[in-house]
């Protein structure tokens, strides 16, 4: 029987059906999980959604360790890892338990996980050597996407060590509720009420400053659109106005139950800010996703074609408010968009992921 680590900076929610599946699936061939947790960011934490209560995740406090601008995060995980049979690390330059796990990679298999190139930021010369590093010195490198797989091979590391896991989250309950809502359909119609949905993380990251100001464009040229927005954050406060006006309707942090309503009765997702995971979600509540051409998308943006079931709106607020209203007045095109989206639904599968995952492990044990 093998003991696989796997280090985190935190255990957000949408993780936990990863974990479960990646614990039940290495169980199976008679190997245990133990997932080692820091403790969320102040940003982090203000979204409301991290765990901490699952019988193979332990959390510790993060330490955080700031030097000339750039900061090292240790969660303390060695005490845990330092007996397993194979560990598991975030790749990030910023990490002090992936470095101190790469430098005793002898003595068991090393595995890191992670974007691979800088999709969410420009990044600097020491980080790419610090990352390029820990890649180098693992034995299965996890890359989110196909994207993330071909930079990886691109930093000279061999295409054998490198799985793309095609990063997702678990949909299957959306997909079904959905389908089981009264009223909810693919399609809209010319007499049903405008409205955009906004599911996710209220913070600088989503560009929460820029919807606030798309808005306050909208309540002036198109006042009849509305928006339900369910997530938490540290902007949040930046949406009260237009709340107060009746335009928008906050929900907080929302489950399963609670996004399938609001999809149920909107005609598409708006994300000015970084897209992600939110990609999937999007082909699950057959919603397309409209964004801004924000350079720091992560990963998963990959999974999206604009134009079919996506738009990218270049420019200002009032541009991507004048776009809205225009989609808002022509149903036939939200409903091609719909469609394609959906057509997605089972493209993203948490199995899938989840035995990308186990196998890449299984490969080293």
């Amino acid at each position: 029987m093998a003991e696989v680590v796997v280090v985190q900076p935190y255990v957000p929610s949408y993780r936990v059906p990863f974990f479960e599946g990646v614990s039940a699936r290495l169980e199976s061939y008679g190997h245990s999980l133990a997932v080692v947790a820091g403790s969320p960011s102040r940003q982090q934490g203000l979204r409301g959604d991290a765990v901490s209560a699952f019988r193979w995740l332990n959390t510790r406090k993060t330490r955080v360790l700031t030097f000339r601008g750039h900061s090292v995060r240790h969660v303390g995980a060695r005490q845990i890892w330092k007996n397993a049979d194979a560990v598991v690390v975030e790749l990030a330059s910023g990490s002090l338990d992936a470095h101190v796990a790469s430098i005793a990679h002898a003595r068991r298999p090393l595995l890191v996980w992670g974007h691979v190139s800088n999709y969410v930021d420009r990044g600097n010369l020491l980080d790419r050597w610090l990352e390029t590093r820990l890649m180098r010195r693992s034995d299965i490198v996890f890359a989110y996407t196909q994207g993330g797989k071909r930079a990886a091979v691109e930093r000279g590391i061999p295409a054998q060590r490198v799985v793309a896991l095609t990063n997702t989250v678990d949909t299957e309950a959306e997909v079904a509720g959905l389908e089981s809502v009264a009223g909810a359909s693919t399609e809209v119609g010319d007499s049903t009420l405008p409205t955009f949905a906004y599911i996710g993380g209220l913070d600088e990251d989503k560009r929460v400053d820029f919807l606030a100001d798309v808005l306050d464009e909208l309540w002036t040229c198109a006042p009849h659109i509305r928006f339900e927005v369910g997530g938490r954050g540290a902007d949040e406060w930046r949406l009260r106005a237009a709340a107060e006006r009746g335009q928008v309707t906050l929900h907080g942090h929302v489950g399963i139950d609670q996004k399938i309503r609001i999809a149920a009765k909107s005609w598409a997702l708006v994300n000015p800010g970084r897209v992600g995971l939110i990609a999937v979600e999007s082909f699950a509540l057959r919603l397309p996703l409209i964004t801004t051409d924000f350079p720091f998308h992560a990963p998963e943006f990959e999974y999206l074609a604009p134009g079919e079931d996506s738009l990218v709106v270049p420019g200002s607020a009032a541009e991507f408010a004048r776009a809205l209203a225009e989609l808002s007045a022509d149903p036939s095109r939200v409903n091609a968009l719909r469609a394609a989206a959906a057509a997605k639904a089972d493209q993203f599968t948490m199995e899938a992921m989840v035995q990308r995952f186990v196998g890449g492990i299984l490969s080293v044990l």
